[in-house]
């Protein structure tokens, strides 16, 4: 009898016992952590296998619990969007932001107070921020560091240029080939280069994926535990990889965090956080068109009289991650939200210069072809803009009238004289100018008197089911005599079928052209020629 009891009391005790955490990790579940490259918290070792201080410490709750993992190597921008898609279930070292608690779970146990340092191999003394003017800074994408350490410049009047890259060691390269002036790393390991700043970052944790709950209290529980025994086998491990902190440096350390906290805060979420992301887009924007990451594409403009081409409209584009086209409509405003449009023209201007020479070539296609390309009306106004402009016209010595600017905006009759000035200037450079997309946002016919311009573009609009509207056609007839009266060239977009262009060819104009998927998709350059 009393043997019964006692192995009841047993059950119940084991019972009690189990975690019930620990019941919600399978037996044969596999716990995926990405890891990155950064020393000396994570990185591979030369014999492939994961080490530093974050391996370390999985090890150590391993060892106290019961879980399986394997790594995933990923880069750091990477691994935060594979924690949240389900690809990985946790990452370590992760710091606590608004936004990244919105899409992932952390633990509430801290795990490291990450401590960086800024190197660089010029001769700058430590401290001396005012030298770190003008230099280039080599950072980490989606890194709370390294926006913390822009923060703190912007805060400080010190004006650097963000390199971004996605992974920590790469920054080393950076520095080596000249690409970047000044890095940052772990201020507790040997880089060669010469220490010139250090801080405090942040105290950092275990994120997880939000369908990975039961992990995070695990892992939590162990680490509770070991926070509760009186020599804490986390410390001694943290003592082991950084060097030991005494108690009155730790609340300097936690005093001075607090202080920058309270002085930058609202600093940075309404004034200082706008212009990082502003300055990271740029860079990114920057680095397509260094890298071609955006290339154009050219639709041909015909005479439908004879299905000779006249021109070409070139149409930007982006080169996806996976190789696939990304459409202006999905990246555009992006850039014109952030006051890159001027940047972006430029670039296209400087593009289709060069591929006119290629384009003028090919024996199927006229000499006597014009490209164009979009412009907004606050680029025609921006005076830098047109000296730009000009400029790269006459040092391709193209021919005038080859290269043609389409405003794509709401004219304003206010604005018409300033307009004018720099038409003028531009037609006077060899320029040609167009209207585009008239009669839907130009209302005011009276535009057309007092602009100088060469080239009608008439909305898509009126030509969709204008076999079947005739106000349309009455339209297109009223605007044909308009331009053929004004000495105007007049295109018609968006022919897509033969009834439209047939009703087209029937207007005697001998300036009157037609673009269209009728004729041709834009295309690559090197397609033309197939034409």
């Amino acid at each position: 009898m009393k043997l019964r009891y006692l192995t009841l009391i047993m059950i119940i005790i084991n019972m009690v016992s189990i975690n019930p955490y620990a019941e919600n990790i399978g037996q044969d579940e596999i716990i995926k952590v990405g890891i990155y490259e950064y020393r000396p918290y994570s990185y591979i070792g030369k014999d492939g296998e994961v080490k530093g201080y974050y391996s370390e410490l999985l090890n150590l709750l391993q060892k106290q619990g019961n879980f399986k993992y394997e790594y995933v190597v990923c880069d750091f921008s990477d691994g935060l969007n594979q924690l949240e898609d389900g690809e990985i279930d946790i990452m370590l070292g992760l710091t606590i932001t608004p936004d990244r608690k919105e899409k992932i779970l952390f633990n509430k146990n801290r795990i490291a107070i990450e401590k960086h340092g800024i190197y660089t191999d010029k001769d700058i003394q430590y401290g001396d921020l005012e030298k770190f003017n003008g230099l280039r800074i080599g950072l980490v994408e989606e890194s709370v560091s390294s926006e913390w350490l822009l923060n703190y410049f912007e805060f400080k009047n010190i004006d650097v240029e963000p390199i971004f890259d996605k992974k920590f060691h790469n920054l080393d390269d950076l520095l080596k080939e000249g690409k970047v002036d000044l890095i940052m790393a772990d201020a507790g390991i040997d880089t060669g280069y010469n220490l010139v700043y250090g801080f405090t970052s942040d105290q950092v944790y275990i994120g997880a994926n939000k369908n990975k709950a039961y992990i995070i209290d695990y892992l939590d529980e162990l680490i509770g535990k070991n926070l509760q025994k009186d020599n804490n086998p986390i410390v001694e491990l943290q003592n082991k990889y950084f060097n030991p902190v005494d108690k009155y440096e730790y609340i300097r350390y936690i005093a001075m965090s607090i202080m920058l906290i309270i002085t930058f805060g609202m600093v940075c979420i309404f004034i200082i956080m706008p212009k990082i992301k502003l300055k990271s887009i740029k860079s990114k924007v920057r680095n397509r068109m260094n890298n071609n990451n955006y290339f154009l594409h050219y639709q041909p403009i015909y005479n439908p009289k004879n299905n000779s081409i006249v021109g070409f409209e070139a149409l930007i584009r982006l080169k996806g991650k996976n190789g696939d086209i990304i459409p202006p409509y999905r990246f555009i405003s992006e850039i014109e939200d952030n006051n890159m449009l001027v940047e972006l023209s430029i670039w296209i201007l400087n593009k289709i210069t060069s591929d006119y020479q290629i384009i003028n070539s090919y024996e199927n296609i006229n000499n006597n072809i014009y490209i164009s390309m979009n412009v907004s009306l606050n680029e025609i106004e921006d005076e830098e803009f047109v000296d730009k402009a000009i400029d790269i016209l006459l040092k391709s010595n193209i021919e005038s009238k080859r290269i043609c600017l389409e405003i794509t905006e709401r004219v304003k009759m206010e604005n018409l004289e300033r307009l004018n000035k720099s038409i003028k200037r531009l037609k006077d450079a060899g320029f040609k100018i167009a209207i585009d997309d008239f009669g839907v946002e130009y209302s005011n016919l009276d535009v057309l008197k007092k602009l100088d311009f060469d080239v009608i573009k008439l909305d898509k609009y009126f030509i969709d089911d204008v076999c079947d509207c005739n106000i349309k056609e009455e339209i297109i007839m009223f605007m044909s005599k308009i331009a053929k009266r004004n000495g105007k060239a007049l295109i018609i977009e968006g022919v897509e079928d033969k009834s439209q262009n047939e009703l087209i060819k029937s207007i005697y104009n001998e300036r009157l052209y037609v673009q269209g998927y009728l004729y041709n998709k834009p295309m690559p350059i090197e397609q033309i020629k197939l034409i």
